[in-house]
């Protein structure tokens, strides 16, 4: 059992820092996970131009992109694509959260492979 979680018998038995069975260690490997996760985000973020995290990224015409897929997404994501819809005519930007949410979509339909064809 040790040697699966990759501990020795001193690391079970003398704990660190307060933190018994190798926390130490678990915590410095999450942390490192954390961190390439964060890079690789990151990354990806940059190798999709057109993507919401674009400065060049056009609000009106990717909810009317995710718009036209409307059979992919569930009807809550269809309610909040008209809501922002709306709110894009009449404010011209959206808020961070609604950003967020939109990314998700657009993630989602580009999996799907059904991004950018026409329906």
């Amino acid at each position: 059992m040790l040697r699966a979680a990759g501990l020795v018998w001193q690391e079970v038995l003398e704990p660190h820092n307060g933190n018994p069975f190798g926390g130490d260690r678990l915590l410095r490997e999450n942390r490192r996970l954390q961190d390439e996760n964060a890079r690789l985000r990151a990354e990806l973020a940059n190798k999709q131009p057109g993507s919401p995290a674009d400065d060049k990224f056009d609000e009106v015409a990717a909810v009317k992109e995710c718009l036209k897929h409307f059979d992919h997404v569930s009807q809550w994501e269809r309610e909040f694509l008209e809501s922002i819809d709306g709110a894009l005519v009449r404010w011209g930007h959206l808020t961070d959260k609604q950003r967020v949410v939109l990314t998700k979509i657009v993630a989602k339909l580009r999996a799907m492979e059904v991004w950018g064809l026409d329906t």
